[in-house]
């Protein structure tokens, strides 16, 4: 593996989203603000859109950066999705973002620059100072909630104003580590959860509203709180047995 990052994008049914995020990107990189990326690698977890051949044109299309494209297998989740993409990845360190536009591209300028001064994570946040979100009310409330059975679930997220933001760079050996498991959603906490001594620091970021397509949180919110627990319950037991296996060595 080479240095350099790489960015992993679970996506399904973005045939809108991708074209406007990749022009985006690539203007980062005409401009040399993104110099270090080697790949861009999607992991489809089933979309029934144009979203593949999107993805498709771009592979064709020639970048400066290497296009590749993973179907995903185990499902549902978008943390296995990530994960089973990495092997495609040539970078040291991965950034792992929504392709939706909620995430802006821009904001990896800075995600590079602090995770440069030594940092194993760093987290792109909405609550942090500067940070900010529109969402619904419904949807704040949930994500509130979220917030705070995280911090009860994993300890390093107490240190973490956005512990279940989905917009982060890691160093791709703390992902190295992590099983694909269906059913995974979270994989901030998971990263957290399975390496209990990180080095973590926060940017802000803001979090807008979706333009394009359906928020699949929406369309899950009904099973979303007995989901949510039984994740979490899942990272409890990932920790300890992290933190037992790190005393003994």
């Amino acid at each position: 593996m080479g240095n350099g990052f790489s960015i992993i994008l679970a996506v399904i049914n973005e045939e809108s989203n991708i074209p406007p995020l990749i022009a985006r990107i690539d203007s980062l990189v005409a401009n040399g603000k993104l110099t270090d990326l080697k790949d861009i690698i999607f992991c489809d977890g089933g979309s029934t859109d144009r979203t593949l051949e999107v993805i498709d044109a771009l592979i064709r299309e020639g970048k400066p950066y290497s296009v590749g494209i993973e179907h995903q297998k185990i499902r549902p989740g978008t943390a296995p999705a990530t994960l089973e993409a990495l092997h495609l990845a040539t970078g040291n360190d991965i950034v792992v973002m929504d392709g939706d536009l909620q995430h802006p591209p821009e904001v990896l300028v800075d995600l590079i620059a602090e995770k440069s001064k030594g940092f194993d994570l760093v987290v792109a946040s909405r609550n942090t100072q500067g940070g900010k979100v529109e969402r619904t009310m419904a949807r704040a409330i949930i994500s509130r909630g979220a917030e705070f059975l995280a911090r009860r679930a994993v300890v390093q997220a107490r240190e973490v104003r956005d512990p279940i933001s989905g917009y982060f760079i890691v160093g791709r050996k703390y992902l190295e580590n992590l099983k694909p498991m269906g059913g995974l959603y979270k994989l901030l906490l998971y990263v957290m959860a399975a390496n209990p001594a990180l080095r973590i620091s926060e940017i802000p970021f803001s979090f807008g509203m979706r333009v394009h397509g359906v928020s699949k949180l929406t369309q899950r919110s009904t099973h979303f709180l007995r989901r949510y627990i039984r994740e979490l319950n899942l990272y409890r037991q990932i920790q300890k047995e992290a933190t037992s296996h790190s005393r003994v060595t």
